[in-house]
């Protein structure tokens, strides 16, 4: 009886990791017919396959909060801000000025326990989900993030902290 509540976490963790693929599939698209989706439902369901059994070869557990959908209205800020950034960065580079961006430390304020390599994980995620901006590496044991920036990330670094 002990294998059904695995087998049962299992077919959610495909499930999940099936919408979360096909979603960013369709993202990508600027338009939606009925043979991307069709597509994109069938190839994302080996990449959902591959990604539970990564996730369990790596021993990961993500747990999540629900407090941390408030990143959504800093990262739609963000993602506008960071787009005049790009744009001014692309104008500098065609006049021939040097375009540079800069590395910022983000600390992430939870350092350990049951929701911290979730925490990272969607930092990460948010954080690199902006045009001008990359986490450009994380750092676990010091409970951080190198965020690689061409704009002003601040309002949804100062988000994600937490």
């Amino acid at each position: 009886m002990g294998r059904a509540p695995n087998a049962l976490k299992g077919a959610v963790e495909l499930v999940c990791w099936w919408g979360v693929a096909t979603g960013v599939w369709l993202l990508t698209l600027s338009s939606v017919n009925v043979q991307d989706l069709v597509l994109a439902i069938v190839c994302a369901l080996p990449c959902a396959a591959v990604a539970g059994v990564t996730r369990r070869a790596l021993g990961g557990s993500w747990r999540l909060r629900p407090g941390w959908l408030r990143w959504i209205g800093p990262l739609m800020v963000s993602a506008v801000a960071d787009f005049g950034a790009v744009l001014a960065a692309a104008a500098s580079s065609l006049a021939g000025r040097p375009v540079t961006g800069r590395l910022e430390v983000v600390p992430l304020d939870e350092p350990g326990g049951r929701t911290a390599a979730g925490h990272e994980a969607l930092a990460t995620l948010v954080l690199s989900a902006t045009p001008g901006s990359l986490v450009a590496d994380a750092d676990p044991e010091e409970n951080h993030l190198v965020v690689h920036s061409l704009g002003s990330v601040g309002p949804l670094q100062k988000a994600v902290r937490r």
